[in-house]
């Protein structure tokens, strides 16, 4: 019998690993195929109201971080994003990765990493930027063009998924450390036979 219980969990930990991808992948695509949509079919420099007097679409290169706060040091953000996504593969491997939940929202925190990552790492011809590998590293950009009217600054689909992993992940935190219930795991979301 315990040989059937370890089977049973491993191919648990392979539907949560796939769990994983898939929303990782999902949100990856939509992030890097709505840049590239608004980008080239609004255009830089344009605005295409969506929901008139709420929220637009105004393509522009983010030299800095979410929500454009602190630009210019794109080499730091690079690094930040290599060292959060290793961080989160770590978690994924451990026991405090198994929660769905925590699935979930460490899956929508790396497709927002990796989304931006992708952009920082890529020459666009319309932005002005160095010859050099590292001179563009220093300067590489994030494409922005959700706008809600200067309101807020311009954001990505990969911004929001970070905002929602982390509200995820917090949530968590905050609930179930002040129920002491454990998170609910692959196992237990499993449906039992009778």
């Amino acid at each position: 019998m315990p040989a059937q219980g370890g089977r049973l969990r491993r191919e648990l930990d392979v539907r949560a690993r796939f769990f994983f991808i898939l929303i990782l992948a999902t949100a990856v695509t939509c992030d890097l195929l709505s840049k590239w949509a608004v980008f080239n079919f609004v255009g830089i420099g344009a605005v295409r109201p969506v929901i008139v007097g709420v929220v637009q679409f105004r393509p522009v290169f983010n030299p800095g971080a979410v929500f454009g706060i602190l630009p210019g040091v794109s080499l730091l953000f690079v690094a930040v994003s290599v060292g959060a996504a290793a961080a989160i593969i770590w978690i994924l491997f451990t026991k405090q990765g198994r929660s769905l939940l925590t699935q979930s929202s460490l899956a929508l925190i790396l497709a927002g990493i990796l989304g931006n990552l992708y952009d920082r790492l890529n020459i666009y011809p319309h932005y002005p930027h160095s010859e050099s590998f590292l001179g563009h590293l220093r300067h590489g950009v994030v494409r922005d063009f959700i706008d809600f009217y200067g309101i807020w600054p311009c954001f990505n689909a990969a911004d929001a998924f970070i905002c929602v992993g982390v509200g995820l992940a917090l949530l968590q935190l905050i609930f179930l450390s002040k129920s002491g219930k454990e998170p609910v795991t692959v196992e237990a979301a499993r449906p039992r036979a009778s």
